[in-house]
């Protein structure tokens, strides 16, 4: 086993170099929430009967998607479609960063109800094909607006919906490995996914080296590609470099841990960096979510990834979540559907 192979002089390595990425982090977020950068964001005119319609026509999209697809829903890890599954956590994600957003600007639950079904539609999907880390982001992302923007208070009821949505995030967790459904399975998937995680971690610190000044940003910079939709660069997939393809790692469960995604990109020295940056922009995105709706959900859902998605997945991944998905996209359907608003406000018969 790699873990035997371990000694108190790796250890040391590893805790200080954590240890080192920590203080960054805490250093660039004092820095960021010192700091007033003033910056002017649009206001979206979106108006109720175009949201609507919009709605509906995302609704459709999602159903044709789903129809058109392979997919084998509800079979956990034995149909493990990745191309479907990209693109299913794609509208996920867009789903949740709409719905917030029109909830903030109270535009009215009739108007996004067909929003809000595209995201639950997503939801179970995701959870059918064992994609719990999405769940997850729902659920933070969710709980993080009500708690900290719509001042719910936490009761015991509200305790116990908590526990029993991680009690069914462990269930789907157990059925879809394919293992009895027992205490001591339960308790084995609750350890298993940072166990499995920390599995690359540990055999990147026994075959590199950890103090290396400059990594190989070639995994970081693809990484950028997987923003191209799949029916523009069908085979984008092959451009874009895997760090499993330079750094000697292994990662038989597929997560890469965060310290091998930085360290094997950037070496010792711009990982501090990298880390310093993030501190910092989640710092002024808090301040900045003070005053504009937009920005108040992009900072809701990067909270909701950092927790998980942000330890255990790939730049291919994190930075499409980041930009991509919880940025662009919904800048593009905001700006749509404030031009959709418009037309329904002045038909163009109107204005003969």
């Amino acid at each position: 086993m790699d873990f035997y192979r371990l000694n108190c002089n790796i250890f040391l390595d590893y805790y200080f170099i954590i240890s080192l990425l920590l203080v960054f982090f805490l250093a660039g977020s004092l820095l960021g929430s010192r700091l007033r950068i003033k910056i002017n964001m649009p206001n979206f005119k979106i108006g109720k009967i175009a949201t609507f319609v919009f709605g509906l026509v995302f609704f459709s999209a999602i159903v044709f998607f789903i129809f058109q697809s392979d997919a084998d829903f509800f079979s956990g890890y034995e149909s493990y479609n990745t191309d479907f599954l990209g693109k299913a956590a794609t509208f996920l994600v867009i789903g949740c960063f709409l719905t917030i957003y029109f909830l903030e600007i109270g535009i009215g639950i009739i108007s996004i109800f067909p929003i809000l079904a595209s995201l639950l539609l997503c939801v179970v999907i995701m959870l059918g094909l064992g994609a719990r880390i999405y769940f997850l982001l729902f659920v933070i992302s969710f709980l993080m607006y009500s708690i900290k923007y719509r001042n719910l208070k936490i009761s015991i009821k509200y305790i116990a919906l908590i526990a029993l949505i991680f009690l069914i995030f462990l269930i789907i967790g157990v059925l879809r490995v394919g293992l009895d459904l027992n205490f001591e399975n339960l308790m084995y998937i609750l350890f298993a996914e940072p166990m499995f995680t920390w599995w690359s971690a540990q055999t990147y610190i026994l075959n590199n080296d950890l103090f290396s000044l400059i990594g190989d940003p070639a995994g970081y910079v693809t990484s950028f590609y997987n923003f191209i939709p799949s029916f523009i660069f069908e085979n984008k997939s092959n451009y874009i470099i895997n760090i499993s393809d330079y750094a000697n790692f292994s990662s038989p469960l597929g997560a890469t841990s965060l310290i091998v995604s930085l360290l094997g990109n950037f070496g010792i020295v711009l990982s501090m960096i990298y880390i310093f940056v993030v501190g910092f922009f989640c710092s002024q995105l808090s301040i900045f979510s003070e005053k504009s709706s937009f920005l108040k959900v992009y900072y809701i859902l990067i909270c909701s990834l950092l927790p998980f998605q942000f330890f255990r997945d790939g730049f291919e991944i994190l930075n499409k979540q980041i930009y991509w998905n919880m940025l662009i996209v919904p800048s593009i359907l905001l700006l749509i559907i404030c031009g959709l608003s418009l037309i329904l406000k002045y038909p163009i018969a109107s204005r003969k």
